[in-house]
């Protein structure tokens, strides 16, 4: 994601008296931002029902992503529709191909009850979703749920 630069825009550069604006160049600064920001691409990313039941998941907040290197960082805040499929539940649409096993993954919040564990599905786009211990956690399981939490992981 782009830096705001709200702070940027206000700046006045100096009128070369010395005594208004800043001394700071506003196009140096601007290179400097446009740098950083090519640096730490992100944006926003649209996640899907990764399971065979083409669930339509509700965005409660904008799914985002940033990436350092081979590292990614994808936030998001979803719900599941009101159903009974029993098909084991998967995020689809993750903004970069999962690289190694050694991901990261974790979950913030859930109203399901319980902890859940999003884990990124290696040389794939996607993300199951277990219990803490490891068990398949289905669509039915997550029928009216709210999900919301970071996932860390290497990409390819």
């Amino acid at each position: 994601m782009a830096i705001d630069r709200t702070w940027w825009n206000n700046l006045v550069d100096d009128t070369g008296t010395g005594t208004t604006g800043t001394v700071w160049n506003k196009a140096t600064i601007k290179g400097l931002l446009d740098a950083i920001d090519a640096m730490f691409p992100g944006g926003v990313w649209h996640p899907t029902d990764g399971s065979p039941a083409g669930l339509v998941l509700t965005e409660f907040s904008p799914c985002v992503y940033t990436k350092a290197g081979n590292i990614a960082l994808v936030a998001f805040n979803l719900g599941y529709p009101g159903q009974a499929n029993g098909s084991n539940a998967a995020i689809y649409g993750l903004p970069f191909q999962v690289g190694y096993t050694a991901a990261a993954s974790g979950l913030v919040y859930s109203n399901f009850g319980d902890v859940l564990l999003v884990s990124p599905v290696v040389n794939a786009y996607s993300a199951t979703i277990s219990s803490k211990t490891g068990a398949a956690i289905t669509n039915a399981q997550l029928s009216g749920k709210q999900i919301a939490g970071g996932v860390i992981y290497y990409t390819v």
